[in-house]
């Protein structure tokens, strides 16, 4: 994965077996370089292969460039990739899409969330309702604030909306990532009880729509030399970041950090893929809906992905779940998803595919 330049910005799918992230390697796509004999940055992906790193490729030409491009944030499902653009001092989000055979050309994202002043990190939730973002544009509390923008009906974002002064200080706060319990925003500080340079805090979504009073991480996350960016596992047990170590291979290198001391979280991960049976065919522009069995409320709607069929879902444990689709022209099994009471991490395979789909005419 590391090279002899800068390697750093990891992101992950959430069962973290397709690592994307950026380089300054040589093989550059324009071969220029900068002030410092690095190569302008381009973005790799690595797939993991019987439990080893495969060896990195350019992601697609539709999204490296002869300027720099940098991973921010990858999807639950790995087929959303957000990338920030220098864009000549005006840095800016661009979304790109992959339909399981190429990456789209990267969109910019709209005015509602970019603004003439500076975009940086982000990141998604896994249902993919929310888009967390830092940016140093006026109207905030100092420096870089924390916002956040809702997905409308139609798919686009909504106005930004600033995290608000539990989370936002006179410093700098940059770096959100959104865990995927969709609750527990991770995000670096130079506020709050920091010690003077950038730690990694953590805040509760509650369920009013406020946070809780961001908790610095502690040891041994905040032992790391200053860095902004951190990206933890699904069940709260690894660290990825990047930083400069004198057992390096060259500069910025990528590390992962065990936090075995941590509690595990108390996740189902649910996926699988929805194909017709008898013949194999993707069930397409399916709108995906999980709802509590007994209640009958509603989690969380998804999209699987429209070339393979392939859905991820991450839903609390001890509950039952049904699985269902809107305007779909099918209907599930009513059997339930049953989620062990004690369980913690959990991951559910759910192959649609397997349990015959009802077809309604």
């Amino acid at each position: 994965i590391n090279s002899g330049y800068d390697d750093h910005s990891p992101v992950f799918n959430i069962e973290e077996t397709i690592m994307v992230f950026t380089s300054k390697r040589k093989g550059s796509t324009g071969n220029f370089k900068t002030s410092d004999k690095q190569y302008f940055e381009d973005i790799y992906i690595s797939h993991k292969e019987n439990g080893q790193w495969a060896t990195p490729q350019k992601i697609s030409e539709n999204i490296n460039t002869m300027e720099h491009e940098a991973s921010v944030a990858l999807s639950a499902d790995g087929n959303d990739l957000i990338i920030y653009k220098d864009d000549v001092g005006d840095g800016n989000l661009y979304i790109s899409h992959f339909n399981g055979t190429e990456w789209s050309k990267p969109e910019k994202l709209s005015l509602n969330v970019n603004s003439t002043y500076n975009e940086s990190h982000a990141s998604i939730s896994c249902d993919g309702s929310t888009l967390y973002f830092s940016s140093n544009r006026p109207g905030g509390f100092g420096g870089y604030d924390i916002y956040y923008s809702k997905r409308l009906p139609n798919g686009d974002w909504s106005l930004a909306q600033n995290a608000g002064p539990v989370i936002n200080t006179e410093f700098d706060e940059n770096g959100p990532f959104i865990h995927p319990d969709g609750s527990t925003l991770y995000f670096s500080s130079k506020g709050h009880n920091s010690m003077g340079g950038y730690d990694l805090f953590f805040a509760i979504l509650k369920d009013d729509g406020t946070f809780s009073r961001p908790e610095n991480m502690g040891y041994p996350i905040n032992s790391i030399d200053d860095d902004v960016f951190y990206v933890l596992s699904a069940d709260g047990k690894r660290a990825y970041y990047s930083t400069v170590q004198p057992d390096g291979l060259g500069r910025k290198d990528i590390y992962l950090m065990d936090l075995l001391s941590l509690p595990e979280r108390s996740l189902v991960v649910v996926n699988g893929f929805i194909k017709i049976k008898k013949t194999g065919e993707v069930i397409k522009d399916v709108i995906l809906k999980i709802n509590d069995f007994k209640t009958g409320t509603l989690i969380g709607k998804f999209k699987p992905n429209k070339q393979t069929g392939k859905y991820t879902i991450v839903v609390p444990k001890s509950k039952q779940y049904t699985l269902s689709c809107d305007d779909c022209g099918f209907t599930f099994p009513r059997e339930p998803l049953t989620i062990p009471e004690n369980s913690s991490f959990y991951y559910l395979q759910k192959p649609i595919i397997i349990d015959p789909l009802v077809e309604i005419y």
